[in-house]
Formats: structure tokens, C-alpha cells, sequence
């Protein structure tokens, strides 16, 4: 990937953006380099494994309704909002469809994509150890997030969003397209506006419960 690749804004979709080669109809595959079928195999494994294997007793059960999937064509590149010393964060814009009795609906969505720097990607156990973690950071952040909604002894509130994943398997997807990725909310606030923000609403949440409490208290002395 080169500067130019993430200078600006583009309605061009974002694989094609990242990994075409325009002199050439066989699209390159960005971390074609680096993946040997032992990687593949050990990605393939990583995924297998069930996390309840090494973490059961401190996450939730398995999720009933998985977080939407997508595909890299689904997405259009907007900017660039940030990146690490593997990885990038990409505002991108995705399209889902909705079917009525009479019409189809396709709507956009601002969403932030991380994905794998494939620059810094040199050797194998890059991709392997960086995958693995970008892997691990969605399950997680899924697992958290189910159990916000649905376990009370587990309520927390995540800072950010978990609002997809790549529908291709994990190995699969560093072999046939740009890579796995994650899709997260695009946060406007600071931590700390957020932390307020949630504060306030606890807070609001308190009062109403008390001056309930107040009111029922006064209609069983009536």
C-alpha cells in the first residue's frame, strides 16, 4: 500500500483501492508474500479453537445472534482515520440491503474498518501473531457486547461498537481478498465525553427509580 493508496476519499471500493494493480486483471494479493499453506493451516486452527477452551470461566456463553458479516466489496472508502505500527483504520461507507414485500432498500452506513497493514507485514509470524490478534480483539468485543444486553451479572458497556466482521474465514481471507477485518462504530466524542455522557444517564436512571420509590412509598401510606 503507498500514499497514495490512503491519501483522501474515494468512491472507488476499498480492495480496489488497496490491492489492484491496474496494468494487470489478476488482482495481488497483499499478503501473498508472507502466506505459506503453514500459516494458512495455523489460522485455520486459531479459528477452531473455541475460546471457552482458555477463557470459560471469565467470558459468556457462545452468541445466538452473531454480529452482521460483510464482504470487502460491500464497502466504499472514505478517509483514513488512523493506523498502528500493523494495522489501518479506514472510515469506509456500508451498503446494506433491505427487501419489503414490494421494493428492495439499499442503505449506507459510516463505519471504521480495521484491517492489517500489509506494508508492515515482513515475515510470516507477522501475519500470524497480527492476525490472530485482530481476530481475538472481535470475539472479544462480541462476547462483551452480548453480554451487556443479555447477562446481568455481566453488565458492562463497551467503550466502542463491535458492528461486524469479515464474512470469509479468517485464513480464507488473507488468501482470496485484502485480509480479515472488523468494523466499528466511528466515535465523534472523547473518552471522557462518553464516560459523562454514560454517567449521566446512570445518574438519570438513579433519580427516576428513587422518586418511583418516593411516590409508592406515598400511595401504600394513603
Amino acid at each position: 500500500m503507498t500514499s497514495a493508496d490512503i491519501a483522501g476519499p474515494s468512491s472507488t471500493p476499498l480492495t480496489e483501492v488497496v490491492t489492484n494493480n491496474p496494468t494487470t486483471q489478476t488482482k495481488k494479493l497483499p499478503f501473498g508474500h508472507v502466506l505459506t499453506p503453514q500459516v494458512s493451516e495455523a489460522l485455520k486452527t486459531y479459528q477452531n479453537v473455541t475460546f471457552e477452551e482458555d477463557y470459560g470461566k471469565q467470558l459468556p456463553a457462545p452468541i445466538p445472534s452473531p454480529t452482521p458479516s460483510y464482504e470487502w466489496k460491500d464497502m466504499v472508502i472514505e478517509s483514513v482515520l488512523g493506523q498502528g505500527s500493523f494495522s489501518f483504520v479506514f472510515q469506509v461507507s456500508v451498503a446494506s440491503s433491505s427487501d419489503s414485500t414490494t421494493t428492495t432498500t439499499t442503505t449506507h452506513k459510516k463505519m471504521a474498518l480495521k484491517c492489517l497493514k500489509a506494508s508492515a507485514v515482513e515475515t510470516s509470524e507477522d501475519l500470524i501473531y497480527n492476525a490472530m490478534d485482530l481476530y481475538s480483539e472481535a470475539n472479544l468485543l462480541e462476547r462483551l457486547q452480548h453480554s451487556s444486553t443479555c447477562s446481568p451479572q455481566h453488565n458492562h458497556r463497551p467503550i466502542i461498537q463491535l458492528l461486524g466482521t469479515c464474512r470469509t474465514p479468517l485464513a480464507s481471507s488473507f488468501a482470496r481478498d485484502d485480509g480479515y477485518f472488523v468494523l466499528l462504530e466511528v466515535i465523534q466524542d472523547t473518552l471522557q465525553e462518553r464516560l459523562d455522557h454514560w454517567r449521566k444517564i446512570d445518574d438519570d436512571a438513579t433519580f427516576a427509580a428513587l422518586v418511583e420509590k418516593s411516590a409508592m412509598q406515598r400511595r401504600l401510606r394513603s
